[in-house]
């Protein structure tokens, strides 16, 4: 089989998304094999740790972030999606990585002949203030 495309959007960023994705038709991918699911939120707070309001009574809250996803994927539906689609394997990416290549067969066939419960692919910082995710043991 093919690769099931899973993505997650948020409140606010998810009409836009499947607009996009339509107007681009689905990337060539057959359109039951991509799943749109919404992130959480959470309210918003100042750096002194009050409550933002986005009007008078409504509180500000942006997406949960990329933490968010195992809630989410719970939350849709998705992880039973995959459990019906009998999906065996997960590859998950943040939008944010401009180098990622979905799906990538190679990486995924190295997890999974090394009988890994995971993997991860990383680079070196630049330096140390690089501001970059850090990977720890």
């Amino acid at each position: 089989g093919g690769c099931v495309w899973y993505v997650m959007t948020s409140p606010m960023t998810d009409a836009a998304t499947r607009d996009f994705f339509a107007k681009e038709s689905f990337f060539g991918i057959d359109e039951k094999d991509i799943v749109f699911f919404q992130q959480g939120t959470l309210p918003c707070l100042s750096t002194e740790g009050n409550v933002l309001m986005e009007a008078k009574g409504k509180v500000a809250s942006a997406p949960d972030g990329n933490g968010g996803i195992y809630r989410a994927l719970e939350e849709s539906g998705s992880l039973a999606d995959m459990k019906k689609r009998r999906i065996r394997y997960v590859h998950a990416s943040s939008v944010d990585n401009a180098l990622v290549l979905p799906c990538d067969p190679i990486f995924i066939g190295c997890c999974v002949e090394a009988g890994a419960d995971c993997g991860a692919k990383v680079c070196p910082k630049a330096c140390a203030s690089e501001a970059v995710g850090v990977i720890c043991k």
